[in-house]
């Protein structure tokens, strides 16, 4: 049985839309798809969606009841993801940012409710004292816990795939 064979060629136009080229390639592909001429030439335009673009989520929240926590500012730690290719490395080192800049929103969340929403240029971010009493009437301690959703943040597309996680005193 000949082989069928068809290559495919994609281009960005534009930035954002992506022209796909059908043609025969060989002659089992002639003959298995049939001259390629204009009567058969199909030229499809489309506008693909941003998923390979969104940021990942981040990974491994740091749980507060790790470390000695009396109640007062809190401290949220995660790690970065990448979307970069270097970032696929077992060397166990910082994966290499993948957007123009470090950016990321946590949302403190009150059941379904957004409470507040934190900004960070780093890892972590800074819930104070302050806001704590604000949002539930003290700072959190020992037996709470704090519900949470981090964005990384894309100059791009926006917010990137969101990592819920619950905090435990």
């Amino acid at each position: 049985m000949a082989e069928k064979r068809v290559s495919v060629r994609l281009a960005a136009v534009g930035g954002r839309q992506v022209r796909a080229e059908l043609e025969g390639v060989s002659e089992a592909g002639a003959r298995g798809f049939g001259r390629l001429s204009d009567e058969t030439y199909v030229a499809k335009a489309f506008t693909p969606a941003v998923a390979g673009l969104r940021p990942f989520s981040v990974a491994h929240v740091a749980q507060p009841w790790r470390t000695s926590c009396t109640p007062g500012d809190l401290t949220i730690r995660w790690t970065r993801r990448s979307r970069a290719l270097a970032a696929d490395s077992w060397s166990g080192q910082e994966v290499p940012l993948g957007e123009e800049l470090e950016a990321y929103e946590v949302e403190i969340l009150g059941g379904a409710t957004v409470k507040r929403v934190l900004s960070a240029s780093t890892t972590s971010a800074v819930y104070t004292a302050a806001e704590q009493t604000v949002d539930w009437g003290a700072p959190l301690g020992l037996g709470d816990t704090l519900d949470i959703r981090i964005f990384q943040l894309s100059a791009l597309v926006g917010r990137g795939a969101p990592k819920t996680d619950t905090l435990s005193f």
